[in-house]
């Protein structure tokens, strides 16, 4: 969805769009936490993995962008894992997964 006009966006091969994940911290003190997202295209080969770290005071929230340019058209998986860390992968929730189809 284009965040600017709400109309839906239809990704299409060879032309960036941007996936963006909104993290909140649940918890009642701030925490540090990252987000880790994996692409996979129709084959369920992963395609982009991206990631970001950030801090969030209790009951904060915010949005994380990553930009992905297609290669190929069809219904591509995203998974996004919360993890304490970078260098620390345990989960701090269960993993989201979505859809996207790209036009060709």
């Amino acid at each position: 969805v284009d965040v600017v006009t709400g109309v839906e966006v239809v990704p299409k091969v060879g032309k960036e769009v941007f996936l963006t994940v909104t993290l909140k911290n649940t918890d009642i003190v701030e925490r540090g936490m990252a987000a880790i997202v994996v692409v996979r295209d129709p084959a369920g080969v992963a395609v982009a993995r991206f990631a970001a770290m950030v801090t969030l005071g209790a009951g904060a929230s915010t949005d994380v962008a990553f930009g992905w340019t297609p290669i190929v058209s069809g219904r591509h998986t995203v998974e996004v894992y919360i993890v304490r860390s970078l260098a620390d992968r345990t989960p701090m929730g269960d993993p989201a997964t979505f859809t996207v189809s790209v036009g060709a």
